[in-house]
């Protein structure tokens, strides 16, 4: 069963990776390039992806050997239970408003969020 799960979710992120890819090439940005809101969006999605990137690596640092070992409940994990894929998810975000693109952030967020929802469920 997770064999087959992780094969399904990793097809389908290569398939939204090709779509991200598509969206952000055809899809216009929302505003010009030299305004506010362009580099609030910017700004924004730079640091969901550095949120995304500090927390990635400290969660993995944080749990060590212990994943297979025992139910981890403390640290980010006692916040959150699965805080490798919320800031997976953060990032995803970010990507998406980097490219000031309604469309490619709803292909990017909305296809994350549609991919990983089974995973995180089960």
């Amino acid at each position: 069963m997770a064999r087959s799960l992780n094969q399904t979710r990793m097809r389908d992120t290569r398939i939204l990776m090709a779509l991200t890819i598509v969206a952000g090439v055809f899809c216009k940005t929302m505003f010009p390039d030299d305004t506010l809101a362009h580099e609030m969006m910017d700004f924004t999605g730079y640091l969901l992806v550095t949120i995304c990137a500090i927390g990635r690596i400290y969660c993995t640092a944080f749990i060590g050997g212990e994943k297979n070992a025992q139910l981890v409940t403390y640290g980010p994990y006692s916040f959150c239970r699965n805080p490798l894929y919320f800031f997976s998810l953060c990032g995803a975000a970010g990507i998406g408003l980097m490219s000031t693109s309604i469309l490619a952030f709803a292909v990017i967020f909305g296809g994350f969020f549609a991919i990983y929802q089974g995973l995180i469920a089960r």
